[in-house]
């Protein structure tokens, strides 16, 4: 069962792997002022950040220096552009016990520090968590950079702020690149406007450019 695991995790990995070479590759086709991405993935962001790509969104905020509020609306944004709800958007940062410390690894690629949880430190002091968190929290210490948490009113005025959103941005994703969350999943994209890049997608990456990009989406031989 343990072998059967890791063979599944491996394989899972070099298919990521697989979808973000091929994600690159085709930017590396495309000039830079022709690229808009939209992507959750970390990797793309920082190797399209270091190759001189200014339009990334959503975007890390330990890559560049953005506010809080520039982020959390560029976030509600793309939600909204790929056409998933406030309940999934909440739910895509909701607190995960990880045995010895509360975590989500989309909180902290995002806001990382901002909700750190210990016993002696959490954002505005705040203590309204659900009473297994609470617990978890209580026994961690402040040297664990890396427990997490949203406290309850963080969440509602997150839900408010995306059901009260209606900001158009300027720039129109060129290409989109979703890795396989259950959430990024139910994705509704049109397809008016973008194509899936069959022949570039993988079972963990899903990649789509704009109708008129296609011809991008082939295999360099």
């Amino acid at each position: 069962m343990i072998f059967l695991k890791k063979k599944k995790l491996d394989q899972s990995y070099s298919s990521y792997r697989e979808g973000i070479s091929n994600s690159i590759d085709l930017m590396k086709r495309m000039n830079n002022n022709q690229i808009n991405l939209l992507t959750f993935s970390p990797e793309l962001m920082v190797w399209s950040t270091i190759n001189g790509i200014e339009n990334i969104v959503p975007i890390s905020g330990q890559l560049v220096p953005k506010k809080h509020e520039t982020i959390e609306k560029d976030l509600i944004y793309t939600f909204k552009f790929l056409n998933l709800d406030k309940n999934l958007f909440l739910e895509f940062f909701e607190n995960q016990n990880h045995q010895w410390r509360l975590f989500n690894p989309n909180t902290q690629l995002f806001f990382w520090g901002r909700y750190s949880a210990s016993k002696l430190k959490t954002i505005n002091e705040s203590l309204n968590f659900k009473t297994e968190e609470l617990k978890v929290i209580n026994k961690t210490t402040p040297l664990n950079v890396q427990s997490i948490a949203i406290p309850s009113e963080e969440f509602e005025r997150l839900g408010k702020k995306f059901e009260n959103f209606n900001e158009v941005k300027i720039s129109t994703p060129s290409i989109i690149v979703l890795n396989n969350n259950k959430i990024l999943m139910q994705s509704k994209i049109s397809k008016i406007f973008y194509s899936k890049c069959i022949n570039l997608s993988t079972e963990n990456i899903k990649i789509y450019v704009l109708n008129e990009l296609t011809e991008l989406c082939q295999k360099e031989s």
